[in-house]
């Protein structure tokens, strides 16, 4: 129908032994993600491979825990794409978007992790971080 020409079918094996079908609406990953621009002393842009970012945050017994994101390379201007309705690490216990994280990025050859709060995109939203000289 013409409500389904923007949705992915994809069937992992077994659920297609078993007749299942996982249904993935495509519109709405492209509509809530937020881009990463990430640039080292000299303002050039990132390449998410050498990036490690993560969410972290304070569990109940009071320590730090981590999970690691899944970002996405969408196009030379765009290295760092968070698709927040999908990436697992960005859900509560509900399998629901959280409304807001705390994420660690820790960029190839320096020392300090930056850590900044993000809230849930709306549709797109980007962010700008820039990492500092290296330490010596």
């Amino acid at each position: 129908t013409e409500d389904m020409r923007n949705v992915e079918i994809t069937l992992v094996p077994y659920q297609a032994f078993m007749g299942e079908v996982v249904v993935l609406d495509a519109r709405q990953e492209e509509k809530n993600y937020l881009d990463l621009n990430v640039t080292d002393e000299h303002g050039n842009l990132m390449d998410s491979d050498n990036l490690d970012i993560s969410r972290i945050w304070i569990d109940e017994d009071g320590e730090e825990d981590y999970e690691y994101l899944n970002p996405k390379y969408f196009d030379e201007k765009h290295p760092c794409r968070i698709y927040w309705d999908y990436d697992l690490s960005l859900q509560d216990k509900n399998d629901k978007p959280l409304k807001e994280a705390t994420l660690r990025i820790e960029a190839e050859g320096y020392d300090d992790p930056v850590i900044i709060k993000v809230k849930y995109p709306k549709r797109n939203a980007k962010k700008t971080i820039k990492f500092k000289h290296k330490k010596k």
